[in-house]
């Protein structure tokens, strides 16, 4: 519910409507799908971990040509090049789904109801298995996405909280105070 304010100015009262700064959800096995897909794009695309993997993709494909010669090296070099973004793929798609829904069903904090609740200071997480009270402050990243906040507190420890249920002026508000760019009105172009 929203609360109304009477506010003195010059003489003249205005009252105006506070904006009720929560929302309550309940995650499915999608949000949790999607969510955790969301997360591990964020992990592979970091520059470490972008750095990591070409080195070892490097490695392989010298360790390929120089233990098969050159004279076979080609087929199995344009296999090289082609499993990777396929083992990607396939993870994303399949591997990464089973292990977010097993997540979900054993992890019975996610299946609660829960209560976002923020202001210019806080974020707070209330359910019936506990609260999590958070300064922005504390977040590494915030990332808005499909539908989703993803507030990080570490590169493997993250919150997810819906937009749908908050409404667009409170998720407005959410990634105001979040720090995050505000969308733009639908048919509006960018400066």
């Amino acid at each position: 519910m929203a609360k109304r304010f009477a506010v003195a100015s010059t003489g003249v009262v205005a009252s105006f409507e506070a904006m009720e700064r929560s929302a309550s959800y309940q995650m499915t096995e999608a949000d949790v799908v999607a969510v955790a897909r969301i997360a591990v794009k964020r992990n592979l695309s970091r520059p470490t971990t972008m750095a990591v993997l070409l080195a070892l993709y490097c490695t392989i494909i010298l360790l390929l040509y120089f233990l098969v010669g050159p004279e076979r090296a080609a087929p199995l070099l344009i296999a090289a090049v082609i499993a990777p973004p396929i083992a990607i793929w396939l993870i994303l798609r399949f591997l990464l789904p089973l292990q977010a829904k097993a997540h979900f069903r054993q992890a019975k904090a996610l299946q609660c109801e829960t209560q976002v609740n923020w202001d210019e200071a806080e974020v707070t997480l209330a359910s019936e298995r506990g609260t999590t009270r958070l300064e922005w402050s504390d977040f590494r990243q915030i990332i808005d996405r499909n539908g989703y906040f993803v507030l990080f507190q570490s590169d493997m420890l993250y919150n997810a909280v819906p937009q749908a249920p908050m409404g667009e002026e409170r998720a407005e508000d959410f990634r105001r105070l979040a720090g995050l760019a505000p969308r733009a009105a639908p048919g509006v172009t960018a400066p």
